[in-house]
């Protein structure tokens, strides 16, 4: 079943335009709300990206490709998009690009879209495509520098089932509660 992420741009939208008509609700309602859904979005707009590339020559194992002449075929690149409609609520989007031997092949793909409420400190909601919380690199993996390894442990986060093992669509709420002086608890 191929997968069709563009089906989520509807809520987006829906939930754009929801902050932008729930934010004017004492105010007169007049032609130019969508004008400042744009402005709002492009007000609070944060781009990011990351590229990465290795080189891989191993005699003795081909891992997901030929290595044994040496092979660049080891590279992610990412961009992503940020925008906060209000305190509580902000959208996102990174589009991911990979290439790792057999795997990835350089296809741009959303890795992350969602609509995130942030109610309170202990209770927040996101809509959309989420990273699954795996381990201790399921949430960023993409991050080079949150690791000193070139490869993820393929034990635990296997190259060929990536693109089902690092997100998920739907609903997700998180939090933090505080527990006075034992700390805090993150939940997911």
């Amino acid at each position: 079943m191929e997968k069709k992420w563009y089906l989520l741009i509807p809520i987006f939208c829906s939930w754009l335009l929801l902050g932008v008509v729930g934010s004017r609700a004492e105010e007169e309602f007049d032609d130019d709300w969508g004008t400042e859904a744009v402005n709002r979005l492009k007000a609070n707009l944060e781009i990011h990206g990351f590229i990465s590339q290795g080189y891989m020559k191993s005699s003795a194992n081909d891992y997901l490709g030929d290595s044994d002449d040496g092979t660049f075929e080891n590279r992610e690149l990412g961009l992503n998009f940020l925008s906060y409609l209000s305190p509580e609520l902000r959208v996102g989007l990174q589009l991911m690009s990979y290439d790792l031997g057999y795997e990835g092949n350089n296809k741009v793909q959303i890795d992350w879209a969602y609509l995130d409420y942030m109610w309170k400190t202990w209770l927040g909601v996101r809509i959309g495509r989420t990273k699954i919380p795996l381990g201790l690199y399921g949430e960023s993996r993409d991050f080079e520098g949150t690791r000193v390894f070139s490869l993820m442990p393929q034990s635990m986060y296997l190259a060929s089932f990536r693109d089902s093992a690092v997100a998920s669509n739907g609903i997700s709420t998180y939090g933090n509660c505080g527990l006075a002086a034992v700390g805090d608890l993150d939940y997911t």
